[in-house]
Parts: structure tokens; sequence; C-alpha cells
């Protein structure tokens, strides 16, 4: 099993190498210092509290916890706050989307191209679009 790392140390490593006063993040987080200090200490520490203090001072805290970006409450709270894991992840779902529209597209193209060349008498044409797809389809396979 995996041994759960210690997020307070992780925190107060980055936070220490910030070069940003103790004072300055505690302003900025709207907390008091004696309160940043008690996150060094935590084993744990809430997802919203993680991705705060991770904009105070710049820092992607995924780096050091990649279990953070499949992390429900990590999203939600980078999603309040307008995160950029949260901004990728919706960019990459739509052009998920994109690419499957385009691909249905495709196909659909294809398939009304074959029946009409399969109605016709144009066998060399039919026999160039075939083998045009089947070109397409290989390189497709290929990526």
């Amino acid at each position: 099993m995996k041994e759960k790392k210690h997020q307070g140390k992780i925190v107060e490593k980055a936070l220490r190498n910030s070069g940003f006063k103790i004072t300055n993040i505690a302003v900025a987080m709207k907390v008091n210092r004696s309160q940043i200090y008690r996150y060094f200490r935590s084993e744990e520490i809430d997802h919203k509290t993680l991705f705060k203090l991770g904009q105070a001072i710049g820092y992607d805290f995924v780096e050091d916890l990649p279990e953070l970006c499949i992390s429900k409450s990590y999203i939600e709270a980078e999603k309040s706050l307008g995160g950029k894991h949260y901004q990728k992840n919706k960019r990459v779902a739509n052009m998920q989307k994109r690419y499957y529209r385009t691909k249905e597209a495709y196909h659909k193209l294809r398939d009304f191209l074959v029946e009409m060349l399969a109605k016709s008498e144009l066998d060399e044409v039919k026999k160039e679009v075939d083998q045009f797809f089947k070109e397409q389809e290989s390189k497709e396979h290929l990526k």
C-alpha cells in the first residue's frame, strides 16, 4: 500500500521556497499566521485550502500531490475558484466532443458516397474512393 504524503510538510516546503513571508500569505488567505503554521502540522489539508494556498504563492500542488487531479473535492474547489486544471479539463472535453462529431460526420459522408457509387456504374471511381477511405482509416489507426 502506498504511504500517504504529509501534506503539511509539502505545503511548508512550497511556502518557504516561494520567497513570500508567512504574514503576507496569511493576509492573502484571510487567516491568522498561526493558522498557516497549523497547516504545516496537518497530515491532510482540505482541498479548497490547498488550492487557495497554491493561488496565494503561485504554486500548483498537483505537482507534489498528483492524486488531487482526480479528487472530486479538489476539482470542485478549483472550479469554484477558476483554476487552470478545471479550465484545461473543460477544453479537453470540448475538443473530444468536436472530434467525435467530426468523425461521425466523416463516416456518414463515407457511407453516403459508397451508397451513391454502388448505385452508379462508375466502377473505377468506386475503387478509387474505397482505396482512399481504406488509406485514411489505416492512417487513423496508426495514430
